[in-house]
């Protein structure tokens, strides 16, 4: 059965649940751009505190 032939109430359940299937796959999606962005925001401030370390080493006495 094609999407052309459905009846009004078939085609707009069909369409809702399209939506549902794209709203709850965003969900993950979302949760993992969280994640790294925690991530590399973290990796960042690590590698800032070994060159901000590094360059103390440098000029102490």
């Amino acid at each position: 059965m094609g999407s052309t032939t459905l009846r009004a109430d078939d085609a707009r359940a069909f369409t809702s649940g399209l939506h549902a299937a794209f709203y709850s796959s965003m969900g993950p999606m979302v949760l993992a751009a969280l994640l790294s962005a925690t991530r590399a925001t973290a990796r960042l401030a690590a590698e800032g505190q070994r060159r901000d370390d590094a360059a103390l080493r440098r000029w102490a006495p």
